[in-house]
This record gives C-alpha cells, sequence and structure tokens, in this order.
C-alpha cells in the first residue's frame, strides 16, 4: 500500500491521457471586437421572458435586465486576469447565475453584452475570456426556453481546438453540453437523440457528458442499456472513452448495474493501468459530485476478488480528490467507516496535499459551486478536530490541507 498514492497520481494521469487522444477539447470564441457601449446606451435595452398561457399560446413578457447589467458590470470591472477561481468563487458564482438567468430571458441580449463590453474580454484563462465562459452559462439559461436552438447556437459559436486537461472536473464545453442535454431530453427523447447521434466526429468528446446526462434523466433501465450498447459496443468510441463519465450517470438509479456497465467497456482499453480501476477513479469522482453519500456508501461497500485493499485505495481517494472542494467533512467521514477506518493507517498526508488541484471551469452551475479556501479550511479543521482520529493523523491531515490551501 506504501505505493498507492504513486499508483493513483499515475491514474490521473492515464485518466488525463485517454481524455486528450479520445478527444480534443475545443475553445468557444465569442469576441466581436465592437467598443463599449456603457450602461447608459445599452440600459435601453430591454429583454422578453417567454411564457405559456393556459391554452398553450406563446406569451412575451417584458423583463427588465438593467439591474443585471448593471450588477455584471460592477462585478467585472473589479476582476483581475487570471484570477484563481477559489479566489472569486462568490463573484464567479454569480456573474454565473446572472447570465444563466439572461439566456433564459434573452439570450440575444445576453450574448450582445459580452461582445461589446471591454470587461467581459478580459482573460480568466490564457485561452479563455470571462465573455466565453459566461456565453456558455447564458447558453444553459437558453436551454430552459429553447433547448433546440440553444444547442444549434452551442455548436455554431464552437471554435479553435484547443487541447485541456480539468479532471476530474468538466472542461466548460463539457458542462454546457451536458447541461443543455438534459433540457433536450426533458422536452423531446426523440429529438435529444437525434441531435447527439449527428454529433461530428470534430465534437466527439461531447457524446459521454450527454450520454451521463441521458443516463442520469432516464428512468428506463432497459433504454439505459440499449443507449449503452449503441455507443460503448460499437465503433463511435475508442477506447472506452469515458465510460466513468457516462456511468456516473447511470449510477443515480443503479449503482451496481452502473459498475458491471463500466467493467464491460474496460475490456475494450488498452493501457498500463488496472482497465477497470482506470474508469473507476473517474466514475467514482463524477458521480460523488452529484450523489456523494451513495458514491461514498458504494466504496465502502466494494469488493474486489484481486486486489481488494488497492481497489477500494483508489477508489477513496478519487471520491476525496473530487469532495475537497465541495464538502471537505466528507473526506474524515469516509475514514472513519468501519470499512474504510484500516485506510488511516496507510494514508500518505504528504501525498494527500500533491493531489489535489484547483482548476475549476465555469460555468458554475447551482449544485456545483465549490466552497472557497477559507471555508474549505474551517469545516475541514472542524470535522478533523472533531473526529477520533489518533493526535498524529488530525495534525498530518491539518497540515496538509493547509499546504494544499497555500498557507
Amino acid at each position: 500500500m506504501g505505493k498507492v498514492w504513486q499508483r493513483f497520481v499515475f491514474g490521473v494521469v492515464v485518466i488525463a491521457l485517454v481524455v486528450l487522444t479520445a478527444a480534443s477539447w475545443e475553445m468557444i470564441v465569442t469576441g466581436s471586437g465592437g467598443e463599449s457601449e456603457g450602461v447608459e446606451k445599452m440600459s435601453a435595452i430591454r429583454g422578453t421572458k417567454t411564457d405559456r398561457d393556459a391554452g398553450g399560446k406563446v406569451v412575451r413578457t417584458p423583463v427588465d435586465t438593467d439591474e443585471w447589467r448593471r450588477e455584471a458590470l460592477e462585478i467585472l470591472g473589479r476582476l483581475d486576469e487570471y484570477p484563481e477561481v477559489l479566489d472569486i468563487i462568490d463573484d464567479a458564482a454569480r456573474l454565473s447565475e446572472i447570465f444563466r438567468q439572461w439566456g433564459r430571458v434573452d439570450f440575444e441580449e445576453a450574448r450582445r453584452f459580452l461582445e461589446r463590453e471591454e470587461v467581459a474580454r478580459k482573460l480568466q484563462r490564457p485561452d479563455r475570456s470571462f465573455a466565453d465562459d459566461l456565453l456558455l452559462a447564458a447558453l444553459i439559461g437558453y436551454s430552459q426556453t429553447d433547448p433546440v436552438s440553444a444547442w444549434d447556437v452551442f455548436l455554431d459559436t464552437r471554435g479553435e481546438i484547443e487541447i485541456l486537461n480539468s479532471w476530474p472536473f468538466l472542461h466548460p464545453d463539457e458542462v454546457t453540453a451536458e447541461q443543455i442535454m438534459r433540457a433536450l431530453f426533458a422536452k423531446s427523447e426523440e429529438v435529444a437523440l437525434k441531435l447527439l447521434r449527428e454529433l461530428e466526429a470534430e465534437n466527439s468528446h461531447l457524446f459521454a457528458p450527454c450520454l451521463r446526462a441521458i443516463m442520469s434523466e432516464t428512468d428506463d433501465a432497459v433504454f439505459r442499456e440499449e443507449l449503452f450498447k449503441e455507443f460503448y459496443e460499437s465503433d463511435k468510441f475508442r477506447n472506452g472513452g469515458r465510460a466513468g463519465l457516462v456511468c456516473a450517470g447511470l449510477a443515480e438509479h443503479d449503482p451496481q448495474m452502473a459498475w458491471e456497465f463500466l467493467c464491460r467497456a474496460a475490456k475494450g482499453i488498452i493501457i498500463d493501468f488496472d482497465p477497470e480501476l482506470h474508469l473507476g477513479m473517474e466514475f467514482i469522482g463524477s458521480w460523488s459530485r452529484r450523489q456523494p453519500e451513495e458514491a461514498l456508501r458504494f466504496v465502502a461497500e466494494f469488493k474486489r476478488e484481486r486486489l481488494q485493499d488497492e481497489s477500494q485505495a483508489l477508489l477513496l481517494m478519487s471520491f476525496i480528490y473530487a469532495q475537497h472542494f465541495y464538502r471537505p467533512e466528507l473526506i474524515v467521514e469516509a475514514l472513519e467507516m468501519e470499512s474504510l477506518r484500516w485506510f488511516q493507517d496507510e494514508l500518505d498526508t504528504n501525498g494527500f496535499s500533491q493531489s489535489m488541484g484547483y482548476k475549476i471551469p465555469w460555468p458554475l452551475i447551482d449544485e456545483d459551486v465549490p466552497l472557497s479556501r477559507e471555508t474549505q479550511s474551517e469545516r475541514f479543521r472542524v470535522a478533523v478536530e472533531a473526529s477520533e482520529f489518533p493526535d498524529s493523523l488530525k495534525e498530518g491531515l491539518l497540515k496538509a490541507f493547509e499546504l494544499k490551501q497555500g498557507k
């Protein structure tokens, strides 16, 4: 078990490499090059809220978007280029909320704002501006009223290819694809499947988040198996392409069937790493973002004929890696569970610190806003100090978490 942390890091690298070779992530390019018109001139524009009356007729109600424009300008104006997302998490979350709402009410107006306002074109990362990511948030909102148009705009606005790695998180394109596909599937299963099957090879990396959305949204177990066979027992996915992510959606209904499907997909992978665990790490990390308690219970009850302890440890570490941004107290809860308590003696607190990253992609969605650094640290400290861990483990964990936070 002394090498389990090295195997975990190696597994993360393998997942990243498979993601990158299976599909290239692409950049969203939105800039129009126009000059800022200022809040005074732009405030004359109003959005419209689309609803339906009792007879099903479309009713468009004027909506005053001045407050969103004013607040967005205020927040964007105080943000520097190249921020760490966790350092501006409250502002990032609020901007995402504003543009989801704005996109739902009047997507074209939200897009014009992002194209025209200079402050929106400041770089968030070397490859992306704030406007790039906030356009995606607006598209997520737009999909709540017109998912087909939102999907078309999403595909049309995608530009130059950019290779990125944000595992265990989804790239912003993938976040958007998943959310729009959820809205599409809720509106029409037939239309959603048609659009999914029509995806071009250049957008093949969107298959997995879209399938994850459908696996999560449908209650039909027979349909889930047919869909899995179509995409994972065919040539559409090479080397098991992100089956862990797809099965994370299925696990929301049937964790055991999800693992069985994952093992079937693993048979098509040829890598220098256990294929089942390679997919299992992404599976647990992705699933635990939506159903942390259920994913933790699965890890705690996990049984495997070969390499049981190491297998369980790698899945546990994937859970820890994904959860420390959101529910750090669950790390303590996991290590205190009867079936996982043995891992306390194997825990490498230095490895714990080194295995954590900070790449949180936008657009943020309501259930997926990470904690600030300070809140993470405080909640973890309180949980560790209240635990029954040996003093040496408490000291090591707290020191590792402080190192991870850059203190």
